[in-house]
């Protein structure tokens, strides 16, 4: 059995993607406080792509679901940084620095989202 191919979505649909993080954060049961985004241009080795920047404060299991449901959802997405701090060692909630990138088609108008 083959493993599916990924497909890439198109920049047109950073929105959509966006909007998509956002209710994966919530639905895990973390806000979503603020995200910082870029779009890197494509090279010779590598397609364009998404670049997103978020922090979170929550609990681990919630910010775990956060990052699991990500990488389900998104085939084409890798996690960049997964940074974690606790304010004591006793304490529930940890702060999360997460960056992931998306790899996009780039002006071909055949992405599509799932």
């Amino acid at each position: 059995m083959q493993a599916p191919k990924a497909v890439l979505a198109d920049e047109q649909d950073i929105p959509l993607l966006l909007a998509r993080m956002q209710r994966t954060a919530v639905d895990a049961g973390l806000g979503w406080p603020k995200a910082d985004y870029k779009v890197n241009a494509a090279s010779a080795e590598l397609p364009s792509s998404l670049e997103v920047k978020c922090a979170f404060k929550g609990p681990y299991p919630a910010v775990r679901r956060f990052v699991t449901g990500l990488l389900l959802d998104e085939p084409a997405l890798t996690l960049r940084e997964f940074n974690l701090s606790r304010s004591s060692a006793d304490g529930i909630d940890v702060e999360a620095r997460v960056t992931v990138v998306v790899y996009l088609l780039a002006g071909t108008g055949r992405g599509r989202l799932r």
